[in-house]
């Protein structure tokens, strides 16, 4: 779940379970438990993603809908074409 960072703060609850070192911390927020923080690793593999757009929803919806829209063009094999 994404969620504006103007809008963090205001989610936030009464409730906070610190783990430990090198452990994450529990938050608790109105919308359910927030988990963040050090994960140990014991595999020595280390995956990181970063996402940055600078479009608006408004922009992005209706591409979208233009992508997930089911195709009405009937695509025939060739035996269907003789």
């Amino acid at each position: 779940m994404l969620i504006d960072a103007d809008l963090f703060f205001d989610i936030m609850a009464h409730g906070l379970i610190w783990l430990g070192p090198n452990l994450p911390t529990l938050q608790n927020s109105y919308l359910g438990w927030i988990v963040a923080g050090p994960i140990p690793n014991q595999s020595g593999c280390l995956n990181v993603s970063l996402f940055s757009q600078s479009q608006s929803v408004d922009e992005l919806f209706p591409k979208f809908w233009q992508l997930e829209e089911v195709s009405t063009k009937r695509f025939l094999s060739p035996e269907d074409k003789l």
